[in-house]
């Protein structure tokens, strides 16, 4: 991992945070989007969970999640489909925690030694 461009980018940052963990509230019709019930409008949910890796680059903020499931190079869409809302709540308490703005998120693929940039 420190070998790739991804990892040179970490290495080189003078500010990197790692498994930080967090708990947030979220109105539960964000997380749930099938709750279209006026029942659940003012429902709450605790979403809590530990982000493995975030640096700064500037005044940028890049997350990194790491991931050892089994995949190959051909299935990387599905490995991101998978970890995309998490890597989004990451996303979200970084933000809270820092009020500052994630510019890049990346899943780590120890599998493949591969990171894929996750929109």
């Amino acid at each position: 991992f420190l070998s790739s461009k991804l990892g040179r980018r970490l290495s080189s940052s003078d500010n990197i945070v790692r498994e930080k963990d967090f708990i947030m509230e979220l109105p539960a019709k964000e997380i749930y989007k099938e709750l279209n019930d006026p029942i659940y409008k003012d429902e709450m949910v605790l979403v809590q969970g530990i982000i493995d890796c975030f640096f700064y680059e500037g005044q940028d903020i890049i997350l990194i999640d790491y991931k050892t499931d089994k995949c190959d190079k051909n299935n990387k869409n599905i490995i991101e489909n998978r970890y995309k809302s998490q890597l989004n709540f990451y996303k979200m308490a970084i933000e809270k925690m820092t009020n500052k703005k994630v510019k890049e998120k990346y899943l780590y693929l120890f599998s493949i030694d591969e990171a894929l940039k996750v929109e």
